[in-house]
């Protein structure tokens, strides 16, 4: 099994609540996504699927969730955003 990839989750919002911390780090194998990287954050987190609604920004630029990460990525979860 080829060795894995660390990418650091910044955590703001309703993810840094549920998760106790401002920051993790990730290993996910090489070549995920940033779905993969979604999918262990709501792994982590089951019973807060509907919490999880969020844009994904990889080192600071929006993203899709195909986007591929790469070792070293900063990830993060940002909320909706709301008001008038």
């Amino acid at each position: 099994m080829p060795d894995p990839m660390t990418v650091r989750l910044v955590c703001f919002s309703q993810v840094r609540y549920l998760m106790g911390t401002d920051s993790l780090l990730l290993e996910l194998p090489v070549g995920a996504t940033a779905a993969a990287a979604e999918d262990e954050l709501r792994r982590r987190l089951p019973d807060h699927a509907r919490a999880l609604q969020m844009r994904i920004a990889i080192n600071q630029e929006f993203a899709d969730r195909s986007t591929v990460l790469r070792h070293g990525d900063e990830v993060v979860f940002l909320p909706p955003m709301q008001g008038g």
